[in-house]
C-alpha cells in the first residue's frame, strides 16, 4: 500500500501576461481555487436506444472559472490585471503549483476587485478568471505541446 503524497498550497505562482511574451508575478497570492471544466450533454435519445434508458451525447466542454485572490501591493501584476479586465483583454497565464506541475491557459478577468478593506487587516484584491479554450497541463487530454515559448496559441482540432 502507498503512502498518501499531498502538498501545501504555499509557494504556488500564477503568472500574467497581456500580450504573451512579457509575463509578470501574481504576488502575495493567498487564494487559486479552480472551478474545474464541465461538459454540455444533449439528449441523444433514440429509436436505438435501449427502453426506459436516456442516451446522452457530449459535445462541448467549458474549461470554467477560477477565483483568485492576493494582498494588495498595488504591483505591474495588479496593474495588468486591472487593464487587462477594464480593456476586455484575452490574457495569457502560466500557473505552477508547489510539485513543480505547469498549466497554460488563455483567459479573461471577468471579475475585478480592486481592493477590500477591513479594520484589523491586511488589503486584499481579488479577481476570477474565465478560461477560453483548454488548459494545457500535465497528462491533459488537451494538445501537450499547445504553449510555444515564442507565443501562446491554443491548437485546434
Amino acid at each position: 500500500m502507498s503512502n498518501p503524497v499531498g502538498y501545501q498550497g504555499r509557494g504556488t505562482i500564477v503568472q500574467v501576461s497581456a500580450d504573451g511574451q512579457t509575463f509578470s508575478e501574481a504576488t502575495q497570492l493567498t487564494k487559486f481555487a479552480p472551478g474545474g471544466s464541465k461538459q454540455k450533454l444533449v439528449d441523444n435519445t433514440n429509436f436505438n436506444t435501449p427502453p426506459g434508458f436516456v442516451s446522452r451525447l457530449a459535445t462541448i466542454v467549458d474549461s470554467g472559472e477560477i477565483s483568485c485572490e492576493g494582498i494588495y501591493s498595488g504591483d505591474a501584476s495588479y496593474q495588468t490585471l486591472q487593464q487587462m479586465h477594464g480593456n476586455r483583454t484575452l490574457g495569457y497565464f502560466i500557473v505552477t503549483l508547489t510539485d513543480l506541475s505547469v498549466y497554460f491557459f488563455q483567459g479573461y478577468v471577468s471579475e475585478f476587485m480592486p481592493y477590500t478593506a477591513a479594520v484589523g487587516k491586511m488589503l486584499r484584491y481579488s479577481w476570477k478568471l474565465a478560461i477560453v479554450g483548454g488548459v494545457t497541463a500535465p497528462g491533459s487530454a488537451f494538445q501537450p505541446n499547445a504553449f510555444q515559448p515564442g507565443g501562446f496559441q491554443i491548437n485546434q482540432f
